[in-house]
């Protein structure tokens, strides 16, 4: 009895080959690209946060504060170390769109503009973005983050509040702190508390990164039309030779994007 899944495996072999090197397979790469790396922030982010309510809970209190020296330390040594990390990460995502997201975004001079008119609002709302920046330089040509842990009280809170802070003359020891970075640190205190500078920052920065997003599918609305088409074909081909899993896609991915590509069509300005 012939099979007929069988009969469709070797000229899809071939089909898939020819997608492969398609415009389409290509584009699918370039969009996975830019939110693979927004996934690797997110992640270190989710860590980064894991350790800072750890450090935070109640349940390590008595231990960081009234026990040996030592576990403080090493606490603050790892939170140190997911801090670098994050850092780390969010500037690559920086770093990718200066390198490829603005140079595909200028095939469309209107959205390149109205890229850089959004990217210049954020920079100069975002008192925090300078200062992160030049923390990311300072662990990287400087030194580690010397992280300091803070239990606070006040007759008008219903408990302490609990923070990681770095100090300020510590930080101004480096030279390298750029201007706008250097005037946010002298507006500070003398303990510069972290926590509700990273999560405002992450907040604001990932609105942009999906902003840019949505802007990457108008560049032409053309090509992602096609893409779409292209992809949705060569799924129904997979499926009814019942090899999906060769495919790096699935239909969940093509639900995603009509999604936010319509989204994208909906949006014409504006954070989404």
């Amino acid at each position: 009895m012939t099979n007929p899944d069988f009969e469709k495996i070797f000229p899809f072999s071939d089909e898939l080959e020819h997608y492969k090197n398609s415009d389409a397979n290509k584009y699918l790469l370039f969009l996975r690209e830019n939110r693979t790396l927004l996934s690797i922030l997110k992640d270190n982010y989710r860590e980064l946060n894991k350790v800072l309510d750890y450090h935070n809970s109640e349940q390590i209190r008595q231990k960081l504060w009234n026990s040996d020296p030592s576990f403080r330390f090493k606490l603050q040594k790892q939170i140190a170390r997911h801090l670098s990390n994050y850092l780390s990460s969010l500037f690559a995502v920086v770093d990718y769109s200066r390198k490829t997201i603005c140079n595909y975004l200028k095939e469309n001079p209107y959205i390149f503009e109205k890229y850089n008119s959004k990217k210049d609002d954020y920079l100069k709302d975002n008192a925090y973005h300078y200062f992160i920046q030049d923390l990311r330089n300072y662990t990287s040509h400087n030194t580690y983050i010397k992280i300091g842990s803070e239990l606070s009280y006040n007759i008008e809170w219903s408990e302490p509040r609990k923070s990681i802070f770095v100090v300020k003359s510590e930080i101004l020891k480096w030279e390298g702190w750029h201007k706008n970075s250097k005037s946010f640190i002298n507006s500070q205190n003398e303990k510069i508390r972290l926590n509700h500078i990273i999560k405002e920052h992450f907040s604001e920065f990932e609105k942009f990164q999906n902003w840019t997003y949505l802007q990457i599918l108008l560049v032409d609305s053309n090509k992602t039309e096609a893409f779409l088409t292209e992809i949705e074909r060569i799924y129904e081909k997979a499926r009814a030779a019942n090899m999906t899993h060769l495919l790096i896609f699935k239909e969940s991915y093509i639900r995603y994007i009509k999604f936010t590509f319509k989204k994208a069509k909906q949006s014409s300005k504006g954070y989404s």
